[in-house]
C-alpha cells in the first residue's frame, strides 16, 4: 500500500459534497485532511484511481519521502584526561 495526496480542482460547491463522499469510501482509509480541498489517503494505486475515475475534479499526486543525511556535529575525537 502506498500514500497518496489527492487535491480538488474545481467550484467550492463541488468540493464539499466530493470530499464527503470521498472520505467515506471503503476503498482506501484517509490519513490526514484538509477540508474540502485536499486529503492524505493510503491505499492500492489501482483502488484510489478507480474511485478517482468517478471524480475528474481530483487529481491524485504519490506521496515522496527522502532520506536526509545525519548533520549534527559530532567531536572527531574524545576529550583528553587532564
Amino acid at each position: 500500500m502506498s500514500e497518496f495526496i489527492l487535491r480538488f480542482k474545481g467550484s467550492e460547491e463541488q468540493a464539499n459534497e466530493q470530499f464527503a463522499q470521498l472520505k467515506a469510501t471503503k476503498m482506501f482509509s484517509v490519513l490526514d485532511e484538509t477540508p474540502p480541498r485536499m486529503m492524505l489517503v493510503k491505499g492500492s494505486q489501482s483502488k484510489v484511481r478507480s474511485v478517482l475515475n468517478d471524480f475528474p475534479c481530483w487529481i491524485m499526486s504519490t506521496v515522496s519521502q527522502y532520506q536526509l543525511p545525519d548533520t549534527k556535529k559530532r567531536p572527531k575525537r574524545s576529550p583528553s584526561s587532564a
